[in-house]
């Protein structure tokens, strides 16, 4: 059973994640599907460490017209698989957890936008050389080197997904570590604790400091 993801209630700004819907929604599927499923799993994966999450899918993944081209010949589209879970994607949509973008427009454009204007992390196994190769040659190093280090690489083993364990993923402060994660990845929780520790050294310097001020006070009385 599917568990319901919600936006997180966390007052401070957390954190984003942005899911390559259909790359991910093909794996799970194992290329044949495009499975909404995996791409529900993969929001509830990251949504659990307390990040925001966000996902771009083509509108034609949902809905498609009957189209040739002008010679008459079938296009690239029309070899695509459909959504398997339209209920399922549309709830994710009205969710805000997926965004669908313009048939005809290039999706990955949508995805790395967003992903750099919030310095997002971007889970994908797409290593993205055709949008590198659409910049400018004088951007294309700067552009390569921004994706190598905000891009995820993962795996799904049947429900499960795994993001690489290679990949030093950031943790909230204000978040748990998931059992999982946190046998595979040690260092968040050293990570967590040394957050903690900080944040209680600097309450109790606030909280010393306002106790002087009340003395001062009461003594120049």
């Amino acid at each position: 059973m599917l568990t319901p993801l919600r936006r997180s209630s966390n007052k401070k700004k957390n954190k984003v994640v942005v899911i390559d819907g259909p790359n991910v929604a093909r794996k799970h599927g194992k290329k044949s599907n495009f499975s909404v499923r995996g791409i529900h799993i993969a929001h509830e994966y990251f949504s659990k460490m307390g990040y925001e999450t966000i996902s771009f899918v083509p509108e034609h993944y949902v809905s498609r017209k009957a189209t040739q081209s002008a010679n008459g010949k079938s296009t690239l589209m029309d070899f695509l698989p459909m959504a398997d879970n339209i209920t399922l994607l549309n709830k994710l949509v009205d969710d805000g957890l997926v965004v669908l973008t313009p048939p005809q427009d290039y999706d990955d454009s949508y995805m790395i936008q967003y992903a750099k204007l919030h310095n997002a992390l971007i889970v994908t196994n797409d290593r993205l050389w055709d949008f590198i190769e659409k910049q400018p040659a004088h951007k294309r190093k700067s552009e390569t080197k921004w994706i190598r280090t905000h891009c995820i690489s993962y795996t799904f083993i049947k429900d499960t997904f795994m993001p690489n364990p290679d990949f030093n993923i950031p943790l909230l402060q204000s978040s748990a570590v998931p059992e999982e994660e946190s046998k595979a990845h040690p260092e968040l929780n050293e990570e967590n604790s040394s957050s903690s520790s900080s944040s209680l050294r600097s309450q109790s310097e606030e909280d010393l400091s306002s106790t002087l001020q009340s003395v001062n006070i009461m003594n120049q009385g």
